[in-house]
């Protein structure tokens, strides 16, 4: 790109041949972290919680998708984000609901997948089992 400078009468004072390069940052996912999963019974579900995603970089994130691992991976459901990709700036959510298959603390970790760096929070959430539930004290 060419270009000239002139001071306030017109004259040029100065000419000078140069080119800009603009590099966005890549997409950059952040999560928040859901709360601790109240008590929940075994076989029941608990209410579900929103994980928002954000994607706080310069270019969009394409083939979002959510994974659950861990050792009760399977006492937690997800659904997927409603948006696929995310452009810089955006956020969508994705919920998760505890269904604890078993007695205690139940742990997992979720990750958000996509074309950029995996980004993941952790999940933990309490299972117990109808013989733990005491029954309410009568009142006198």
């Amino acid at each position: 790109m060419a270009r000239s400078l002139s001071n306030s009468s017109g004259c040029v004072s100065n000419s000078a041949d140069f080119t800009v390069t603009v590099e966005a940052l890549p997409p950059a996912l952040t999560l928040t972290q859901p709360k601790r999963f109240k008590t929940t019974l075994v076989g029941t579900s608990s209410r579900a919680q929103r994980v928002y995603i954000r994607n706080v970089g310069g270019l969009p994130a394409k083939t979002l998708r959510v994974e659950v691992s861990g050792p009760a991976k399977k006492d937690y459901v997800v659904t997927q984000p409603a948006a696929r990709s995310l452009e810089a700036g955006a956020s969508t959510f994705f919920q998760v609901t505890f269904r604890p298959r078993k007695d205690g603390t139940r742990k997992a970790v979720v990750t958000v997948v996509s074309d950029s760096t995996p980004v993941s929070v952790k999940l933990q959430g309490r299972g117990q089992s109808e013989s733990g539930v005491r029954p309410p004290r009568a009142v006198k």
